[in-house]
C-alpha cells in the first residue's frame, strides 16, 4: 500500500515561487496598462471628439453637426477594430474573473439577437450593419472589462481617461475658445463635444470617482477635488437628466459613506441639509 506524501518546499523554493508569482502579476499589470492607455486613446477618436469643438449659433445644429460626427467619422470607423483587437488581446492574456451566469444573461441575449435580427426589416440595412457592428464590439469591450478587469480597475481606467477628456474640454473652453463663462445663463460647457455627450462622459467621470471615493479611502484625498470640480463642470452643461442622475447617485453613496461613520439622527439632519440645497 502506497502512501502520499505531501510536497515539502525549501526556502529557496519558496522564494523563487514567490518571485515568480511577481514576475507574472507585474506582467499582468502592464498588460492591463498598455491595453488600457490603448483603449483611452481608442475611445477618443471612436466617439469621436474634437478639440475645440466649435459651437453652430443654434443648439439643434450643433447636435446635428456632433451626430453626423458621431456616426461618419473616418478616425471612429478605425478606432472601433483596434477597440476590438485589444479587447482579444486581453481576453488571450488575462486571466478570468467571476462567473458567467444569472438570469439578466437570458434577456442580454434576446436583446443582441433582436438587434441582429433587426437588419431584416430595416429600411437601411447597411447603415444598420455598420452600427450593429459597432453594437457587437461594444459588447466585446463591456465583457472584456468585466472578465478581466477589477471593479477597482475599471473605475479607475474609466475615471482617468473620462477625466482628461474633461480636463482637454476645459483647456479648449478657457484657452482656446475664450467662450468660458460660468456666469451666462447662456453659456453651456462643452470642449470636446456637444453639450449632452460631454455630461454623458462626466457622468460616468462622476460615478467611477465616487466608486475609487467609496472602495480607496486612501485616495480620498486627491478624489474629492476632483470630483466636485467635475459636479461643477456638469451643472456647466446645463444637462438636467445627467445632473438629476449624479445627484441621487451621489446621495446613494454619501448614504453608504455616512452610515458607518454617522448616527441615524445625523444622517437624518444631514439629508435635509443636501434637500434644502438641492431642491431650491
Amino acid at each position: 500500500m502506497s502512501t502520499v506524501r505531501p510536497t515539502t518546499f525549501t526556502p529557496y523554493r519558496l522564494a523563487r515561487v514567490r518571485l515568480e508569482l511577481s514576475q507574472i502579476t507585474k506582467r499582468l499589470m502592464l498588460v492591463k496598462i498598455i491595453c488600457g492607455i490603448a483603449l483611452g486613446i481608442c475611445y477618443w477618436y471612436s466617439v469621436p471628439y474634437v478639440l475645440p469643438f466649435i459651437v453652430h449659433g443654434a443648439t439643434a445644429e450643433s447636435a446635428a453637426a456632433a451626430s453626423v460626427a458621431f456616426q461618419g467619422s473616418a478616425s471612429r470607423q478605425l478606432a472601433m477594430p483596434v477597440i476590438a483587437f485589444f479587447c482579444l488581446l486581453l481576453l488571450r492574456e488575462l486571466p478570468r474573473r467571476g462567473r458567467f451566469e444569472g438570469h439578466l444573461r437570458y434577456f442580454a441575449a434576446a436583446y443582441v439577437i433582436w438587434a441582429v435580427m433587426s437588419v431584416a426589416w430595416s429600411d437601411d440595412p447597411s447603415l444598420t450593419l455598420k452600427r450593429l457592428v459597432v453594437f457587437l464590439i461594444n459588447i466585446l469591450a463591456i465583457y472584456t472589462f468585466a472578465r478581466r478587469f477589477s471593479l477597482v480597475e475599471m473605475s479607475a481606467l474609466a475615471f482617468f481617461v473620462t477625466g482628461t477628456v474633461a480636463i482637454l474640454a476645459l483647456y479648449g473652453d478657457v484657452v482656446m475658445q475664450h467662450i468660458f463663462d460660468p456666469r451666462n445663463a447662456d453659456y453651456r460647457f462643452q470642449g470636446v463635444a456637444e453639450a449632452n455627450y460631454q455630461a454623458m462622459s462626466l457622468v460616468v467621470c462622476i460615478f467611477s470617482g465616487l466608486t475609487l471615493f467609496d472602495r480607496r479611502p486612501t485616495w480620498r484625498k486627491f478624489l474629492a477635488p476632483a470630483l466636485f470640480a467635475a459636479f461643477i463642470l456638469l451643472y456647466l452643461t446645463r444637462s438636467r437628466v445627467s445632473t438629476i442622475i449624479c445627484l441621487m447617485m451621489a446621495g446613494i453613496m454619501m448614504f453608504r459613506l455616512t452610515r458607518k461613520s454617522l448616527s441615524a439622527p445625523a444622517r437624518a439632519m444631514l439629508a435635509v441639509a443636501c434637500l434644502a440645497v438641492v431642491l431650491p
